[in-house]
């Protein structure tokens, strides 16, 4: 039993990225009302279908969010960095560079902290990583609770639950959330860099 626990535990990053989204996706759709309609007839829609549903869901979302939005976000709070904020933990070879190509330079640092022989550089790596797995689940849940409730909205104006309101202001809440854990996350991920120089450049 605690071998299994363990071997949970150690996915839950992967579940929070690819599949946790999709079952956010789901509860936004029963609590509208002409969704719920979807799932009264088990006959057409059997139980597994809806979590392969939910689960395809989560990875399409996580799909889009790594591939297009997340860059947006991450080069608008290094463009707050170096412009206005002008903190000190980012690194000299830093300071010159574009925004987008600090944005490349992380994520090349990530990987190659996340390698390194240094053991500590290691830890304080994964838990960067386990970090950012709980931000792209903020992130993730967050485009869908905003956008189901609006779909609905404008589609089905008369049949919608009122609740549709209460979902929208919680998904742009765990957005602005999103947004100051990933603002946090840089912070550390400039301090890593910063900190640990040998670290990284031994894998180089």
């Amino acid at each position: 039993m605690v071998d299994v626990i363990d071997k949970i535990l150690s996915r839950i990053d992967i579940i929070l990225r690819y599949i946790a989204p999709g079952f956010v996706a789901l509860f936004v759709l029963l609590a509208s009302a002409p969704c719920i309609r979807l799932f009264q007839n088990q006959s057409v829609y059997p139980t597994w279908t809806v979590v392969l549903a939910a689960a395809l869901v989560g990875v399409l979302v996580y799909s889009v969010h790594t591939g297009a939005t997340v860059h947006g976000f991450a080069f608008l709070i290094i463009f707050l960095y170096k412009r206005y904020l002008k903190y000190p933990g980012v690194p000299d070879e830093y300071q010159s560079k574009r925004s987008i190509n600090v944005m490349f330079d992380l994520d090349t640092e990530r990987w190659l902290l996340r390698n390194s022989p240094d053991k500590k550089v290691q830890g304080i790596q994964s838990e960067l990583d386990s970090w950012s797995a709980m931000l792209n689940f903020l992130y993730c849940s967050s485009y869908l609770i905003v956008l189901i409730p609006l779909y609905l909205r404008f589609s089905y104006p008369s049949e919608i639950s009122c609740y549709w309101w209460h979902l929208f202001c919680l998904g742009v809440l765990t957005l602005i959330f999103a947004l100051i854990s990933s603002f946090r996350i840089i912070t550390r991920q400039f301090w890593a860099v910063k900190t640990y120089p040998k670290g990284r450049k031994l894998c180089k």
